[in-house]
This record gives C-alpha cells, structure tokens and sequence, in this order.
C-alpha cells in the first residue's frame, strides 16, 4: 500500500515537471511584457526520484549580476525538495552584464549568496506547482513541513528560443 502512494505522489510531481522533459524552463516571477524572470531553471531528471536545476538567478539588478547554480533535489509526496547546503554556494557561476566574473569579485557575490541563504541552510525546503489565478501557475513552498504563504510566487513554463532571459 505505501509504494502505491509513493507512486501516486511520484506521478503527481512528473505532472509537474511534464513540461522539463519537453524542453521548457522554468521562469520564476516572470514578467511578460518584458520577457524577463527572476530566475530561469533548466530541469532535467536524473533518477526516478530526483531532479537536476540549473538555475540563473538575479542577485543584484545593476549590471545585472547573476548566479549560476546547480542542485539536485529530490521527491517528497507531492513536492520537490532540497535541503539547502551553502558549500553548494561556493561554485556559483557569477556573471557581471554577460561576464564571467573570477576572483574576489566572484567570491564577494558568492558571500553575499551564502549569507541570504543562511537562514534555509540545513532545512527541507519544498515547492509544488499549483494553478494560480488567470491560468497562471503559482509555486507554493514548506520549509521542514510548514507551509510559508509568504514565499509563494508566479512561475510560467518557457521556451528556451523564445527570449526569455533573466533581467530586472
């Protein structure tokens, strides 16, 4: 009995991620007029449980600078977890305007990532992707099992040619 309800909440997450192994990416907290996102992930599943996110997130709008970051996360019921590891930080790609930046410019970006993402550091943070208003779709999100309505945001599945990029 317990495997039949570990397969229907896999199934539910698949239905979720349907749109990943069509191609498209994930933008959060897009802005259509614009075609920019907050983030932009691309998703890949690498078992039956876990998924690959590679994502570029805006971390300071003047430039803009932003963070390439990579992360497994994994299956729980009907939500897409990851318990957050700042030492996962540490390898960020940091871009400055569409540059690579190295060195002590890099790492200060990096600093900066680490020290937001200290408060989720070592917690469950899970997400699923409910219909939201106007057939939009909303990411709602737990953290160690409780729901935080606060961190709930707008997400739209994109195509990777059809402009989308991440930008203020």
């Amino acid at each position: 009995m317990m495997s039949l309800a570990i397969a229907l909440a896999t199934a539910s997450v698949a239905e979720q991620m349907a749109p990943a192994k069509q191609g498209l990416l994930q933008c959060q907290i897009p802005d259509a007029e614009a075609k920019t996102c907050f983030s932009l992930s691309t998703i890949r599943q690498t078992g039956p449980s876990t998924y690959s996110f590679k994502t570029d997130i805006l971390i300071d709008a003047a430039g803009p600078v932003i963070a390439s970051i990579q992360s497994i996360v994994f299956v729980h019921g009907s939500e897409i977890c990851e318990v957050m590891k700042l030492s996962e930080l540490t390898s960020a790609g940091i871009t400055f305007d569409g540059h690579r930046l190295s060195g002590a410019e890099a790492e200060e970006y990096r600093a900066r990532l680490r020290a937001d993402f200290a408060p989720v550091a070592g917690h469950r943070v899970c997400t699923r992707i409910v219909p939201g208003e106007q057939g939009a779709l909303t990411v709602t999100g737990t953290l160690d099992g409780k729901r935080i309505p606060a961190g709930d945001y707008a997400m739209k599945w994109v195509t990777a040619d059809d402009g989308w990029k991440v930008a203020p």
